[in-house]
């Protein structure tokens, strides 16, 4: 019996030493679980501060560069609107000068005046116009038209602008293109008649644009010497047999 007693003595020190080595392994994952969770509590803490710093420092960007594009904005609808509101009052005098000469309705008067209107707009724009004639329209005009600054009926009359397109097909055979079909040129040099028909019987190609008589278009035709511009809808008026043309 005592011996009974002896040895279950001792299984039950065995256990309970066993059981205190259980719970001091329990307590060090404790302390390991809880070392660890705040190391990383820390860890994060740290670094959503730096990252709300940096939301706040490019909150606080944001915000100036809205305020300063703001007001470049401002500055540039300001003087777009001085700009406009002087070229409202361009158009004004402009739409004066064009209601005058859309009274017009005879279609050959109305070219006559627009052709007055433009040789004035021209002589305006051209520092010496006694030398237009020597020098030709290719070399003097056309430059004054495309680089000098706009003129207010040249640009009103833009509204008719009507592209002029050859019909290659209806080409006479002397006459040859390039630049890509834009430009019609004579093979052979003729002289040039001094004929009422001379716009039957010369070398022509025809534009494909099929104009009524109910719309005006403008136009800008480069010619050269021995070259004319025939319009065939309008009537003829005094020396000038068979069409108007420049």
């Amino acid at each position: 019996m005592p011996e009974l007693i002896l040895r279950n003595s001792s299984t039950l020190k065995q256990q309970l030493q066993k059981t205190l080595a259980e719970i001091s392994d329990l307590q060090v994952n404790v302390d390991s679980v809880k070392n660890s969770s705040q190391e990383v509590r820390t860890e994060i803490t740290q670094k959503f501060t730096a990252m709300v710093k940096l939301i706040e420092g490019a909150h606080k960007e944001a915000i100036a560069q809205i305020n300063n594009d703001e007001q470049v904005t401002l500055g540039q609808a300001k003087s777009m609107r001085t700009q406009l509101q002087q070229r409202c009052t361009e158009l004004s005098v402009s739409e004066d000068q064009l209601r005058s000469l859309l009274k017009i309705n005879d279609n050959l008067i109305f070219l006559q005046h627009l052709r007055s209107e433009l040789q004035y707009s021209l002589a305006l724009e051209i520092e010496n116009p006694n030398i237009l004639p020597s020098l030709g329209y290719k070399k003097l005009v056309t430059p004054s038209i495309m680089e000098a600054p706009q003129s207010g009926r040249r640009m009103e009359l833009l509204r008719y602008a009507e592209s002029l397109r050859f019909d290659v097909r209806s080409a006479h055979c002397l006459l040859t293109f390039y630049n890509h079909y834009q430009t019609v040129s004579s093979l052979m040099e003729l002289k040039y008649p001094d004929d009422p028909l001379r716009f039957n019987v010369q070398p022509q190609i025809l534009c494909e644009n099929r104009w009524f008589n109910i719309k005006r278009y403008y136009c800008e035709v480069e010619v050269w010497e021995r070259w004319a511009n025939e319009y065939r809808f309008l009537s003829t008026i005094k020396e000038q047999n068979g069409s108007w043309g420049f």
